[in-house]
């Protein structure tokens, strides 16, 4: 398990992830004071708090899973990443922020590529929890802008529209709350649709992972019901059979100059005296 939290760190995709995710929280925090509807306010601050466990865990595992839990408070100023992952404080995060792009930008755009391919399951579920907060948070604000001017409308607070946000993206539409505006229809539209893809890709993700995980310890057999090696005994025996074919030939060079030598031999014993 721990080695499972140490390698998700090392991640390009989880950095990667965090990083948007501390930017979309920058961008919260400047429309937050940009708007002045209450309301909005209201729905930005939901958001918020939606991404504080998330901050929270990642402080958690780092401080867990790294050498030293003093080292990464202190030196690698993770006390800068536990204050900020509270909203409105998170601008204390530029560091972390500006230390994983300057890693990433070193890596270059091969790593990236290649630890995209090789993790792609846990790139796929949290493109998909990032996703979804996307999804909630704009959806929250366009219906509730769509239907807010309409006085006859049922969506007019921000309850209303974090609810009918909810409901609607989980694909269960209670039908207790509805759009009554076009504008809000084509928002409705756009989120049942994207609901139900991204479910569809949480729930693809979830069986894929189940299966491999049931399959894989049969990967490693044949079709003779023989087990394979898996890689670091395929590196062991390459290392042994690379050794032996040197050894073979530092005696077939023995071999051929003694039989030289006896070649000689036999021809100086030929030689008439």
């Amino acid at each position: 398990m721990a080695d499972k939290k140490t390698r998700l760190l090392k991640q390009t995709n989880y950095e990667i992830f965090i990083v948007i995710l501390t930017f979309l929280s920058w961008l919260n925090l400047v429309f937050y004071f940009y708007s002045k509807d209450p309301n909005v306010q209201q729905i930005i601050f939901f958001v918020e708090q939606i991404m504080t466990p998330i901050f929270l865990l990642d402080v958690f595992v780092r401080a867990r899973f790294a050498e030293s839990s003093k080292i990464y408070f202190f030196r690698q100023f993770g006390w800068l990443d536990l204050i900020g992952s509270f909203p409105y404080t998170r601008i204390l995060r530029a560091y972390r922020v500006f230390r994983t792009i300057r890693s990433l930008r070193a890596n270059g755009t091969h790593h990236l590529l290649r630890n995209f391919l090789s993790n792609r399951a846990e790139t796929a579920a949290l493109t998909v929890i990032l996703a979804v907060i996307l999804l909630f948070e704009f959806a929250s604000i366009s219906i509730l802008r769509a239907e807010n001017a309409d006085p006859l409308a049922n969506i007019q607070t921000s309850g209303d529209a974090i609810w009918w946000t909810l409901v609607t993206v989980a694909t269960v539409g209670y039908g207790d709350l509805y759009p009554v505006t076009e504008q809000g229809r084509f928002v409705a539209s756009f989120v049942i649709v994207a609901g139900v893809g991204l479910f569809g890709i949480l729930s693809g993700f979830l069986a894929s992972n189940f299966l491999g995980q049931k399959q894989k310890p049969d990967d490693d057999i044949n079709d003779s019901g023989t087990r394979l090696p898996d890689q670091a005994n395929l590196e062991r025996i390459m290392a042994e059979i690379k050794q032996i074919r040197q050894e073979q030939q530092k005696a077939n060079k023995s071999i051929n100059t003694r039989l030289n030598r006896i070649e000689q031999g036999v021809d100086q014993n030929k030689q008439p005296d």
